[in-house]
C-alpha cells in the first residue's frame, strides 16, 4: 500500500494523523507516535525541538546501533510444517483440522470481529475506540476491506467466526494488524492456523516474505512473546526513543526515585514502573544520540 492509502484508512476511523515539519505522527491523547509506527524514522534535531512542546511524550522508532526493544520479524521463503517444532506443528495441524480459514464476509467483520475486539481489549485492559466503537470500526473496515492490497483472513468453527487477522505491505515489509481470537475457542489454536495460512498465501504469491508481528509489548507478556517465537518470528533488536516535554521530565525522575525508595529496589515485575523506566531510558538515549 502507499503511505497515502494508510493515512486515509486511519483518518477514516477518526484516528488523528498530524503533520509536523513535513513528517507524520499518530496522535493518541497526549502522546505522539512516529507514523507508520513500525518503520524507522529519520529524526532530526529540529524535530526534537518541535515535538517536545507539541505533546507530553513523543515515541519515535529510529535506526541506531543502540537498541532497547525488539520487533518480531519473519523473513523466509519456506513455511511448511516441517520447519516448526513438534509441539507447534501439532498445534497447527489441530488448527487446520478444527478450523476453516477464508476471507470473511464484510458483515462478519462488522459483527463477529467487532465482538472479538471488545473481548480482546477488555482482557488486555486496553481502550482503542476505533476497534470498540461500532461506527468507527465500520469506517475502518470499509477502507481495509475494499483495498485489494490488504489481506484479511478469518478462522471459523461451524460457520462461526472465532478469530481474524489483517495484513498489508508497505515498502518491503508486511505488517500484521489485530491478530485477535475469541479465547473460548483457544483449544482449537485458531491463531496458529491463521498465521500459517497467511504466511503461505504471501509465499504463494511472492515466493518470499518479510513480515512484522509488532514490537515487544510495554507490558510483560511472556506467553505472547513465546507464541511469536514458536511461529518462527525472530526478535530483532530495535530502538524507540522518547521525547519528553521539559515540564514533566523532572516529575518523571521524581516518580522513578519514589518507586525505588518505596520498594527499596527496582520492582522488576511492576508494569507501571517498567513503562516509566523505558520512557526515561529512551529519553536518555535520545540525548546521547542527538544532543
Amino acid at each position: 500500500m502507499t503511505l497515502e492509502e494508510i493515512v486515509n484508512i486511519y483518518k477514516n476511523s477518526s484516528l488523528n494523523i498530524i503533520n509536523i515539519n513535513n513528517k507524520l505522527y499518530l496522535k493518541k491523547g497526549f502522546v505522539l507516535y512516529s507514523f507508520p509506527t513500525l518503520y524507522d524514522y529519520k529524526l532530526e534535531k529540529k524535530d526534537i525541538h518541535l515535538l517536545k512542546w507539541r505533546s507530553l511524550i513523543s515515541i519515535i522508532k529510529i535506526n541506531s546501533k543502540i537498541k532497547n526493544t525488539y520487533e518480531y520479524i519473519l523473513d523466509t521463503d519456506d513455511y511448511n510444517l516441517e520447519t516448526f517444532s513438534s509441539k507447534t506443528r501439532n498445534q497447527i495441524r489441530k488448527s487446520l483440522k478444527e478450523c476453516n480459514f477464508k476471507r470473511p464476509s464484510f458483515n462478519d467483520m462488522i459483527e463477529y470481529a467487532f465482538n472479538i475486539n471488545i473481548l480482546t481489549l477488555q482482557r488486555h485492559s486496553r481502550n482503542e475506540k476505533f476497534l470498540t466503537n461500532k461506527k468507527l470500526w465500520k469506517n475502518y473496515i470499509v477502507s481495509l476491506y475494499n483495498n485489494p492490497n490488504v489481506i484479511i483472513l478469518g478462522a471459523y468453527i461451524n460457520e462461526f467466526m472465532v478469530g481474524y487477522i489483517i495484513c498489508y505491505k508497505f515498502f518491503d515489509k508486511y505488517t500484521i494488524l489485530h491478530p485477535f481470537i475469541d479465547k473460548k475457542y483457544s483449544s482449537s489454536a485458531p491463531m496458529n492456523g491463521l498465521i500459517y495460512k497467511l504466511v503461505n498465501q504471501i509465499l504463494e504469491n511472492e515466493g518470499a516474505a518479510k513480515i512484522s508481528y509488532g514490537l515487544e509489548s510495554f507490558k510483560n507478556i511472556p506467553s505472547l512473546n513465546k507464541f511469536k517465537k514458536s511461529m518462527r518470528f525472530v526478535p530483532v533488536s530495535s530502538i524507540m526513543v522518547y521525547i519528553i516535554n521539559p515540564l514533566i521530565y523532572i516529575f518523571l525522575k521524581l516518580i522513578i526515585i519514589f518507586y525505588i525508595i518505596i520498594f527499596n529496589k527496582s520492582p522488576k515485575y511492576n508494569d507501571n514502573f517498567n513503562f516509566l523506566i523505558k520512557i526515561y531510558q529512551g529519553s536518555r538515549i535520545l540525548k546521547k544520540l542527538y544532543l
